[in-house]
């Protein structure tokens, strides 16, 4: 078969394909729009006020876009970004003291409407020589739309904290 024949054969099974999907079936998340967020620990970089805000991390691990001038994650215009899982790792100075804890918030801000909403506020506790681990898969999600911005807050800033959402772009 040659080069025709492959485009034709490939037309046809992508077709094929076509019909075979159900009725108000949605389309597959494009890997593009996948989204992983890490807390940058640095107010002097953010754009949540009082609060830090998130980068988009890449695939190869480093700052992507859409972003402000300081790194800091946009949500495109048009587009929405949905929450789907938050990871939050307390306790990693070694020299944090027993059975401390972190009240760590998640934020939405509209800056438009100079408002704020607390969306997710756990508390961890670090038990002597331990990491506090938080994995929370949302079964909604949370919706923040274009315009607005995801921050967070954590109560103790001496102990480093990991926060990382995940979730992608609708």
């Amino acid at each position: 078969m040659g080069f025709r024949g492959s485009i034709l054969a490939a037309a046809a099974l992508s077709t094929l394909a076509c019909w075979a999907a159900p009725a108000g079936a949605k389309p597959p998340i494009a890997i593009d729009d996948y989204v992983y967020l890490r807390v940058q620990n640095n107010f002097s970089k953010s754009a949540c006020n009082e609060r830090l805000s998130f980068q988009r991390i890449g695939p190869d691990g480093l700052v992507a876009g859409p972003q402000d001038a300081n790194g800091n994650f946009t949500i495109p215009a048009g587009r929405s970004l949905l929450v789907t899982d938050i990871h939050v790792v307390f306790g990693l100075s070694p020299k944090a003291a027993a059975g401390r804890q972190q009240l760590v918030s998640i934020y939405i801000q509209s800056p438009a409407h100079q408002s704020e909403t607390a969306v997710w506020f756990p508390t961890l506790y670090a038990t002597p020589g331990q990491q506090a681990v938080y994995d929370r898969a949302l079964t909604t999600g949370v919706r923040v739309s274009a315009g607005n911005l995801v921050c967070t807050a954590y109560s103790d800033q001496t102990d480093p904290t990991s926060v990382v959402l995940t979730g992608y772009l609708q």
